[in-house]
């Protein structure tokens, strides 16, 4: 699968961001994880998102091989 994620944080974290996945939600001590960078973004582009009225719209995900 491919596709895009939306999530809001608190804008002062905004341009700084891991993403973390596992399973289960609580203990994760032996467990697999993905840590994953998300692409840096400057102060500027937070500002013009967090100004916008209209919603974000997320593709559709699609299977990839």
């Amino acid at each position: 699968m491919e596709g895009e994620i939306a999530f809001e944080v608190p804008r002062d974290a905004a341009t700084s961001l891991r993403l973390r996945l596992a399973s289960p939600l609580i203990d994760h001590r032996m467990d697999a994880m993905a840590e994953i960078e998300v692409p840096k973004v400057d102060t500027a582009t937070v500002d013009k998102w967090a100004t916008q009225k209209e919603a974000v719209v997320v593709e559709q995900p699609e299977v990839v091989s």
